[in-house]
């Protein structure tokens, strides 16, 4: 507390004085007292609200830093075990067959056609034949010489026609090959002008003359 100074020439009454003198003069301020201590603090605050979020910055640029190389590729991982093969489906039963249908009647068979003759070039001199079916003519004015005729096997039917193209007489002999024969003989003479001579294969080993 500060001190408490007293007037001069001033009456102290202590409250119990009458009547009403002159006011004294006032007096001087006391001396400020010393700064007490600072008191301890007191509790932190409750946290205010939080305040709205800024705006998002702009993306800074892309750096140009090399590429990192490529891993390496890992192992394959084992393969999965196989499954098991399933059953068999039964076989369904087989469809009856259907009747079969009945066999037409064979045709008649036609005519057969007429064998055309090929007509050889002029003989002159001793030739060997090899195939049927043909003319060969042959003109003996300057002598006479051999015609030998193909083997009868696998001919059977066809023909060979000797023709003498001309007025001569000379002799014209005529040979079967190999083991063959003419109806039976070992060869056959033909003579006379413009004769003409048939013979047909037995198709085995013979050869028949069916006209002259």
């Amino acid at each position: 507390m500060a001190d408490i100074k007293i007037a001069d020439n001033v009456p102290f009454c202590g409250g119990d004085c009458e009547g009403e003198g002159e006011r004294g003069r006032r007096g001087h301020r006391g001396h400020r007292g010393e700064r007490g201590h600072r008191g301890p603090a007191g509790h932190d605050g409750a946290t205010g609200p939080t305040g709205p979020t800024g705006s998002t910055g702009s993306t800074g640029p892309t750096g140009s830093g090399p590429t990192g190389a490529t891993g390496s590729t890992g192992a394959p991982g084992s393969s999965g075990a196989t499954g098991a093969v399933g059953a068999t489906g039964a076989v369904g039963a087989t469809g009856v067959t259907g009747a079969t249908g009945a066999t037409g009647a064979t045709g008649a068979t036609g005519a057969t056609g007429p064998t055309a003759l090929g007509i050889s070039a002029v003989e002159v001199a001793n030739i060997v034949l090899v195939s049927a079916n043909q003319v060969v003519r042959v003109d003996p004015s300057a002598g006479g010489f051999n015609v030998t005729l193909p083997t009868a096997v696998g001919l059977g039917g066809q023909i060979i026609v000797i023709k003498n193209v001309t007025t001569s007489t000379n002799i014209i002999t005529v040979l079967p090959s190999g083991a063959d024969t003419i109806d039976g003989l070992t060869s056959q003479l033909l003579t006379g002008d413009h004769f003409a001579v048939q013979f047909i294969s037995d198709g085995v080993s013979s050869w028949m003359i069916t006209g002259a």
